[in-house]
């Protein structure tokens, strides 16, 4: 499912003339299907994962959601709205990579009690 994603995404979205808002619509409509596949299916075992996933299915909704706003004021010729919106698109993006860190710190932390329980159990096992 995540290779005919990428696919799409490059390969028929490079096919469409290059900054048309039919392009961008095309790109929206096929990241909203794959995040509501993301939100139906949870393909992860962790749940972390899953909430890592579809944070970054929604934060790609949102950069083409930016992106046809940018561009219809680029047709307008007020360039404010769209320099905020980049400011937007920059904090969301950073609220996610600081999501991943800080799954990722519980995850480890989680991994190395769980190995030190493990460990302690297999030496208690070999002696008797």
């Amino acid at each position: 499912f995540e290779t005919a994603r990428r696919l799409a995404m490059t390969g028929y979205l490079s096919t469409i003339q290059p900054g048309s808002f039919f392009q961008i619509g095309a790109g929206l409509i096929m990241t909203v299907m794959h995040l509501s596949a993301l939100a139906w299916c949870r393909p992860f075992i962790e749940s972390r994962d899953n909430i890592i996933a579809v944070l970054s299915a929604l934060l790609l909704v949102f950069t083409f959601i930016t992106a046809s706003v940018m561009k219809s004021q680029k047709m307008v010729e007020d360039g404010y709205e769209a320099k905020n919106l980049g400011y937007l698109l920059i904090a969301a993006t950073f609220v996610i990579i600081v999501t991943f860190v800080v799954y990722a710190w519980h995850s480890l932390n989680d991994l190395s009690k769980s190995s030190d329980t493990m460990a302690g159990d297999a030496f208690k096992n070999s002696i008797g």
